[in-house]
């Protein structure tokens, strides 16, 4: 990866955006977020849960993994 110098904190703004994405850059964005859910595994619990209070929400998906 090349080292870019910025003269304003603008420019290294406008350097973070892809304008022209093309099949590469939607390539890696997905192989990105493949990786960032096989390292962050989030289940959550499938329909409507009534719970008494915010204990008892804490508890009970305490339990999920």
């Amino acid at each position: 990866m090349p080292i870019e110098k910025f003269k304003t904190p603008e420019a290294a703004s406008r350097a973070l955006w892809c304008f022209a994405p093309d099949s590469a850059y939607y390539r890696k964005v997905a192989a990105h977020f493949e990786l960032g859910q096989r390292l962050c595994r989030v289940v959550s619990p499938r329909g409507v849960h009534k719970y008494r209070g915010i204990s008892d929400v804490k508890r009970k998906t305490s339990d999920i993994k």
